[in-house]
């Protein structure tokens, strides 16, 4: 063996090498890619690792027979089909064990959190009806995807033609709400798509905002207006411009003159200083692998913790992630109603996914498997972290926005991440905290979302689409809790108008969640 061989089978054998989540845990983590035959140390014991693996695979510490259960986190993930000490866990090497649905009969409601005093501040944008933004967008918004283009284009000549950031320096921008819905699909949805987009009209990050409707669709604006708060309509500029009134070019010229209206309120606002408190927070995760549940959601955890505990909110979202620790989730839950609940969306969720021949394990992507999470338990186990210790105060349907309410609290929503994370947003989100393991860069239109990276090579390899390396903690340069309070002091920064990278990308995804078939 040269010297070279030498030194890599030295640093393989490191301490460091394996990641032992919980005590109980008959399985490991690893930390980088490794080959097979490489001598490794476990908890005390010496064992070789008898299959190449990547970073964050899950490696058997232990001989687990058939039929017992494989533990991480303290919890069963599934049962072995029959692995030895050394093997990777894979799919085809488990077996699944069905979650349960049923709060126990000694169900034990959480504490409510006690608020702290004297919370930290952030310089944000108080509106006139009282809620606070932490960007100042003018919002052009397509009433159908069939008048997409008008949008799109009355956002390029506007900022063609009238819109610079040294003319308007305090507004972030012009941007079209981009989406393909509106028509030829049901009722329900119809119904939910209209108050989306409203509370996205309505949100504090927004200034003012013109719909463009082409004539004929299911969403329409007085619908739309109908369902904002009447201190909305009466103190943020909304207009309206309608295709089939006069055809494309005058639909467009109209909406570009509403935008120049519109661009001098808009850059009337200043930051001022307000208390965290005033912040809502969106919890989202994509192209996870197998260190995101170590390393980036538990430190998001300790980030979101510490914003309930200064009277701010958290929001989680993405049914199917939660396969495997529903019951753990709702035994969180400040009430038995709150649990019970929660109990009832996690089983209409499963039913939603039946009725299309699916089961949650779809979601696990081929990505997802090829960074060590072998199943849906345990990527919903990693998932869960993001929502640290807190309480849960409650839930949100889709289309709700959580308001003045505050605490951590689980949106009902699908797990697209462009589904998910303007769902977020449209609940009220001012930002959100985007982890990712294999590497994925999406934006919001006018929601800044800070992009944590689950592993060093990953951070560095897309180092333009990351903020926060969180691969330190699983090379042991920083703990869970030092990388959770530079993710908190970040949210503020961002909040204050620090630009994110995919801000400074332009990332601008926006997706609706529709149920029932295109009609």
């Amino acid at each position: 063996m040269d010297s070279e061989e030498s030194t890599k089978g030295n640093r393989e054998n490191s301490p460091n090498f394996l990641i032992l989540i919980h005590p109980n845990d008959n399985v490991a983590v690893t930390s980088m890619p490794l080959s097979k035959g490489v001598p490794l140390t476990a908890v005390g014991k010496e064992l070789t690792l008898l299959d190449d693996v990547e970073i964050g695979s899950r490696i058997a510490i232990m001989d687990i027979p058939a039929g017992d259960p494989i533990i991480q986190y303290g919890e069963p993930l599934g049962l072995s089909v029959g692995i030895q000490a050394g093997q990777a866990i894979t799919p085809e090497r488990i077996e699944r064990i069905e979650p349960r649905y049923v709060l126990p009969d000694d169900f034990t409601p959480q504490e409510p959190i006690r608020v702290e005093t004297n919370p930290p501040t952030f310089m944000g944008i108080r509106r006139p009806d009282g809620s606070v933004g932490t960007r100042n967008w003018i919002l052009v918004v397509p009433g159908v995807g069939c008048c997409v283009h008008e949008a799109e284009q009355i956002v390029a000549q506007a900022k063609e033609r009238i819109f610079s950031p040294d003319k308007y320096p305090h507004v972030d921008g012009i941007v079209a709400l981009a989406h393909i819905e509106g028509c030829a699909f049901c009722e329900a949805s119809a119904q939910r798509s209209t108050q989306v987009l409203a509370n996205c009209i309505a949100h504090p990050n927004v200034a003012g905002a013109v719909w463009v409707e082409l004539g004929c669709e299911r969403i329409h604006p007085d619908a739309v207006l109908e369902r904002l708060a009447p201190n909305v309509r009466s103190t943020k500029p909304i207009r309206t411009v309608k295709v089939q009134n006069g055809g494309s070019e005058a639909a467009i010229l109209a909406g570009v003159n509403y935008v120049a209206e519109m661009l001098p309120y808009a850059d009337n606002v200043r930051r001022s200083e307000v208390p965290v408190s005033e912040l809502i927070l969106g919890l989202e995760c994509g192209g996870s692998d197998g260190l995101s549940g170590i390393t980036a959601n538990p430190a998001l955890g300790v980030a979101s913790d510490r914003l309930v505990r200064f009277g701010g909110a958290s929001l989680i979202t993405e049914m199917s992630e939660f396969s495997g620790v529903e019951l753990a989730f709702a035994q969180r839950a400040v009430s038995r109603e709150v649990a019970e609940q929660i109990m009832a969306a996690f089983r209409a969720h499963k039913e939603l996914a039946a009725s299309a021949g699916l089961t949650f394990e779809y979601n696990t992507s081929p990505g997802n498997k090829a960074g060590g999470l072998f199943n849906i338990a345990v990527k919903s186990h990693g998932a869960i972290a993001k929502s640290g210790t807190a309480p849960v105060s409650g839930l949100l349907q889709y289309e709700e926005r959580i308001g003045n309410r505050r605490g951590l609290y689980l949106l009902v929503c699908g797990a697209n991440d462009l589904i998910a994370t303007p769902a977020l947003v449209a609940s009220g989100a001012q930002v959100v905290c985007f982890t990712t393991g294999r590497g994925t860069a999406i934006g919001h239109p006018f929601a800044p979302v800070i992009k944590i990276a689950s592993n060093t090579p990953l951070f560095n390899r897309m180092r333009c689409d990351m903020d926060i390396d969180a691969g330190l903690i699983a090379t042991g340069k920083e703990s869970i809790q030092d990388v959770g309070k530079r993710i908190f002091q970040e949210i503020l920064a961002v909040a204050s108008g620090k630009r994110t990278a995919a801000e400074h990308h332009g990332r601008r995804e926006f997706a609706l969640w529709t149920i029932g078939p295109t009609l």
